[in-house]
């Protein structure tokens, strides 16, 4: 008890110190532990669960005080949960680990309603309706004009010429007769391709003026026999090309001696798309058109023509894309697989890259001489020329 005295202390000694070594010594009380904080959704499935329960074993007043009230936020204050809530933490706790190696499996669409079919009745079967309706009158109204003489009707670029200044002299007679009462015919194009040519009238009243002008021309060359077609009821028509490692020489004198050595196989009646010549290495490239006979036969022989003192290969477009006009209106064929030796062969038989030379374009006299062209290029590769769409396909 001197001890404790502050007069028995010596000086310079604090009074706090004995109060301060009381305080720290002291046993210090433990902390109460804070739990998680529960989330709304948690507090809400609580609630339902207490109030199952109740509803089981009857409510009490010390229950219906804790219902009055919220829970409490700490979650050593919050009731026992009950085997459901236990089940679902469990089942939460115990989710599948996704392997390295599998695949993940993409989360299933989601179906959307079922779209309602146009009725009889409906706007949109009847804006259909004249969709095709307009189609067919378009098609009905794009002819050809052939001539009946000719296995498919085709005409030279000189005969095309000629009945085009033909017809335009006859339209310039119906301009200059200022007393004439008789409506003007109208036009959408003309064009010439493949040896054929065609034209797309732009009334029913321009088709059959069209036709019956040309049904009353005189004969423009020896045996002429003009008629107009509907474009659907021209031959299909696939590309063929052929590459002649010689002196170019005329186109006409080249496809008479084809047909010469070569008399099963009809080359006089193919059409020509493309011709062009090269001076280094010398030769020419022509692109025919051909039909599906033809090509029949043309496998038959493996796919070669003779000339002179070679035999040449001839490379066929794929026959699942025909050019023509009615390729629209008939199904497509499966490509054929060709053998391998017959792929090497004929990759062997490929011209060789062209340099940039004059070619004689399918619209121009194919007699004369060739003028200065600006796109050589897509002549030197005969896969791209035999895969790019002609004008006779459109």
């Amino acid at each position: 008890m001197d001890d404790l005295n502050p007069k028995n202390q010596p000086k310079g000694a604090s009074q706090d110190t004995p109060q301060t070594e009381l305080k720290v010594n002291a046993p210090q009380q433990p902390q109460r532990p804070r739990g998680k904080r529960i989330s709304g959704a948690e507090q809400k499935r609580r609630r339902k669960a207490r109030l199952a329960q109740l509803s089981q074993t009857g409510p009490t007043s010390s229950s219906n005080a804790a219902i009055s009230r919220d829970p409490t936020t700490i979650e050593s204050q919050a009731p026992s949960a009950t085997s459901d809530q236990v089940g679902k933490r469990v089942d939460k706790s115990m989710k599948r680990q996704r392997s390295d190696t599998s695949t993940p499996t993409p989360p299933p669409k989601k179906k959307g309603r079922p779209q309602p079919q146009p009725t009889a009745g409906s706007s949109k079967a009847a804006h259909t309706h004249n969709r095709s309706y307009k189609e067919a009158a378009e098609r009905q109204l794009r002819v050809a004009v052939i001539d009946t003489n000719n296995p498919v009707g085709k005409l030279s670029a000189n005969q095309a010429e000629m009945v085009k200044n033909e017809l335009a002299k006859i339209i310039d007679q119906l301009f200059y007769a200022t007393e004439s009462t008789t409506p003007a015919p109208t036009f959408k194009g003309w064009r010439y391709s493949g040896e054929i040519l065609r034209i797309s009238c732009e009334n029913n009243y321009s088709l059959e003026w069209f036709k019956k002008v040309v049904s009353d021309l005189p004969p423009l060359w020896e045996a002429a026999h003009l008629k107009v077609v509907q474009e659907d009821c021209l031959q299909r028509l696939r590309k063929a090309a052929i590459w002649i490692p010689e002196e170019p020489e005329d186109l006409e004198v080249v496809k008479r001696r084809l047909e010469w050595q070569n008399p099963w196989a009809n080359v006089g009646s193919w059409c020509v798309f493309h011709t062009a010549v090269n001076d280094q290495p010398p030769g020419r490239l022509i692109v025919f058109g051909i039909g599906e006979a033809d090509q029949a036969n043309l496998n038959a022989k493996g796919g070669k023509l003779n000339y002179r003192f070679s035999s040449l290969k001839v490379k066929v477009r794929n026959p699942a894309k025909p050019v023509g006009a009615s390729t629209s209106a008939q199904p497509q064929k499966e490509p054929q697989q060709l053998p391998q030796e017959q792929l090497s062969e004929e990759k062997e038989a490929s011209p060789p890259r062209l340099p940039r030379q004059p070619v004689v374009s399918e619209c121009s006299n194919l007699s004369s001489s060739p003028g200065p062209i600006t796109n050589w290029d897509e002549f030197a590769n005969l896969e791209a020329l035999l895969e790019s769409e002609s004008s006779n396909a459109e």
